[in-house]
């Protein structure tokens, strides 16, 4: 007799369904019996070239923050050394440099493109003698690409959280980008899309989404988990910033290049016979009304 076969996409089956209570129990905001645990969060980039064990492009990046709760407990340290970020990357020498350069709180490792290296990377922020919290922006995705190296999670003491899930039990059903999450929690950022960088935000989105949704609030925790979030913060690369005397001119090419696509249209119309623009009105007129039936159904 055969094993059950497992279900569909089965290396997601362990995303909590409650991440907001497991983040407040870990940081000290609701009660819990359980050891303080260590907070990771895992993104990656180029994640095609990973999926696809680099056969096409070896162009890749993996991304881990780490928060040890312990600090909680403990007097007041310097608290930008309290999230350690890690970015490893891969691939061209042009590919390598531009991310490095994009990277934002210290310097990239340059890794080989095996698989092996990763894993031992991943496995490594998860030590198994601590609970761990594995946090991921869509956090579906960073599984996915675990499942396509051959790393399955076999943690004896981890939860996984989904910090769109964890948006949507503060505020609602929000299917909300990385970018907008941070905006809207007020937390500062830069330089998205490298993945040590959405890494560390996606942790301290992570932290403030469990003091906007904890009720009976420990005021000293939330404060200093502020204060955490808030700090490490480098500013903005000039690299990365427009100056401001050419953003008239890069206006004005925007603007430029949307009025020839549109008198690019005009040019190709009137290439047409008598007989094909009105097969097209009489296409653009179906759209039309059909559009508004659906509209007023």
């Amino acid at each position: 007799m055969s094993p059950p076969s497992r279900p569909r996409n089965w290396w997601r089956l362990g995303i909590s369904n409650n991440g907001l209570g497991v983040l407040q129990r870990a940081l000290g905001l609701s009660e819990s019996d359980q050891p303080s645990p260590i907070i990771v969060a895992v993104d990656f980039e180029m994640t095609n070239n990973l999926k696809r064990g680099f056969l096409e492009s070896q162009d890749s990046q993996l991304g881990i923050a780490t928060f040890d709760t312990n600090v909680l407990s403990q007097p007041d340290e310097d608290e930008e050394d309290l999230i350690t970020t890690e970015n490893y990357i891969t691939g061209s020498e042009s590919y390598i440099k531009k991310g490095s350069d994009r990277f934002a709180f210290g310097e990239s490792t340059t890794i080989q493109p095996l698989k092996a290296e990763l894993v031992h990377r991943i496995d490594t922020a998860l030590p198994k003698d601590r609970s761990i919290i594995l946090v991921g922006h869509a956090v579906e995705n960073e599984l996915d690409i675990f499942h396509a190296l051959g790393y399955t999670l076999t943690h004896p003491n981890m939860e996984v959280v989904n910090t769109v899930q964890v948006s949507n039990e503060v505020y609602g059903p929000w299917q909300c980008k990385l970018r907008s999450l941070l905006q809207w929690l007020g937390c500062p950022f830069n330089r998205l899309h490298s993945a040590g960088n959405d890494a560390n935000f996606t942790l301290k989105a992570a932290l403030l989404l469990a003091t906007y949704g904890c009720v009976d609030r420990n005021e000293a925790v939330v404060a200093r988990l502020r204060q955490i979030v808030s700090s490490s913060v480098p500013e903005p690369d000039p690299c990365y910033r427009v100056p401001d005397q050419y953003c008239d001119i890069i206006n004005g090419r925007k603007r430029e290049r949307r009025k020839k696509k549109k008198n690019s249209k005009k040019q190709k119309s009137k290439s047409l016979s008598l007989e094909q623009r009105e097969e097209i009105r009489a296409q653009r007129a179906a759209w039309r009304i059909e559009a508004e039936r659906l509209r007023l159904y």
